[in-house]
């Protein structure tokens, strides 16, 4: 439901921590508007750039004075090597790479607008731009003589059921997703 912290926890918390232990290398994170995707990129920003107690457990993360550093509304790359990039829905997330690979970990926080639930054609639409795309935006885990050497990419999906047909309602149905 809505006011229940979903971005606070799911997207921001989660960003932050994956990117402050170097558990991530590269976090896509994918909203239905610009502006939403925009506004975590900038609260992320603010916190690596403002949090003393992160700046004195793992250094100065983020230097947005350094031109080596990409740092702007929507992409953040990290002294430690990783990459955070946020983009709207209506975006492409193929091809996107960073140190070329692919991203790690994909959060899509309200995917969906209530457009893309009005009508039964509005679902499919949403939900075939979503199937075509993410196919070739992760990346797959990879072993060797049965270790993972590679891991896969997580997904993380947070919103509001709109429809027992929506995108989320669809995510909720596959195997491959755990609730």
């Amino acid at each position: 439901p809505r006011g229940t912290g979903k971005s606070a926890f799911g997207t921001f918390a989660t960003t932050i921590w994956t990117h402050a232990y170097k558990l991530k290398k590269y976090t896509l994170i994918g909203s239905d508007i610009s502006s939403t995707a925009e506004k975590f990129v900038k609260d992320i920003k603010n916190t690596f750039l403002e949090n003393e107690y992160i700046i004195k457990a793992f250094g100065v993360l983020l230097n947005d004075k350094d031109r080596k550093y990409i740092c702007n509304s929507t992409q953040l790359e990290l002294t430690n090597k990783t990459f955070i990039e946020a983009i709207s829905s209506g975006a492409s997330m193929r091809g996107r790479k960073f140190d070329n690979c692919r991203p790690d970990l994909i959060i899509l926080d309200d995917f969906q607008s209530e457009d893309d639930c009005r009508t039964d054609e509005a679902r499919k639409k949403k939900w075939k731009k979503y199937s075509d795309d993410v196919k070739f935006a992760v990346q797959k885990a990879v072993k060797r003589n049965g270790k993972v050497v590679k891991k896969g990419t997580t997904l993380i999906a947070l919103g509001t059921l709109q429809h027992k047909e929506c995108f989320y309602s669809r995510l909720m149905k596959l195997p491959t997703w755990k609730f």
